[in-house]
């Protein structure tokens, strides 16, 4: 199986070949694989001029929605790694997926700054938080993209034997997942995808709005 494109850099082109057909779904809210790909690129140029450089991880503390797959999309283009947090967990099971990846930065929204504000937890204390108001934007800055032999996920295993581990996956194995579940399943732009788990959970990241930008289709 051929892969030439990370699925960062698939969107893009998925904006480019089809900028008006819509890209996620969200209630009444419908983005375009244009405005999503623009809103990917501010979010990735945001994070470069917080600092986030090439190789550096991420932390997204989120529900999940359109903000999520942005988020997730715009640290790959900045060619960070995300790291997905789990905010159904205690904050020091929290504290210790800080201490294990040492992100650059926790993403997260007013909620969780909230929450990482008031954790007893010191290595939650010492984090560096982001949310969305903190991030600024230049039109003249360009992200640097996401290398296809580059880390892109740091996954953690459910624990059932332990403390949960940090699993590394790369931007290629993601790509050839999502290849091959799209040809497995024939799936094409008219094609819509229902997402009613957690995106922090990676195989559901996958299998949805991945899946949907990989296909061409809907994410909802």
């Amino acid at each position: 199986m051929e892969v030439d494109l990370s699925l960062e850099a698939l969107l893009s082109r998925r904006a480019a070949e089809m900028p008006d057909h819509p890209a996620m779904l969200e209630g009444d809210l419908r983005v375009s694989y244009r405005d999503l790909d623009r809103r990917v690129t501010e979010f990735a140029v945001g994070l470069v001029l917080a600092g986030v450089e090439a190789g550096n991880r991420v932390a997204l503390l989120l529900e999940g929605g359109i903000e999520y797959v942005v988020a997730v999309f715009g640290i790959w283009r900045a060619g960070a790694i995300w790291v997905p947090l789990n905010p159904q967990i205690p904050d020091r099971d929290i504290g210790y997926a800080i201490e294990l990846t040492q992100p650059r930065l926790v993403f997260t929204d007013d909620d969780g700054r909230a929450r990482l504000a008031a954790a007893a937890d010191s290595r939650i204390r010492a984090a560096r938080i982001a949310d969305r108001p903190s991030l600024t934007y230049s039109p003249e800055q360009q992200p640097p993209g996401a290398e296809m032999a580059g880390d892109a996920v740091i996954a953690f295993t459910s624990g059932t034997t332990g403390r949960s581990k940090g699993a590394t996956i790369t931007h290629r194995s993601l790509r050839v997942h999502s290849m091959a579940v799209a040809d497995h399943y024939a799936m094409g732009p008219e094609d819509r995808i229902l997402t009613m788990l957690p995106l922090y959970l990676l195989s559901i990241f996958l299998v949805g709005p991945s899946l949907a930008i990989e296909s061409g289709g809907v994410s909802r």
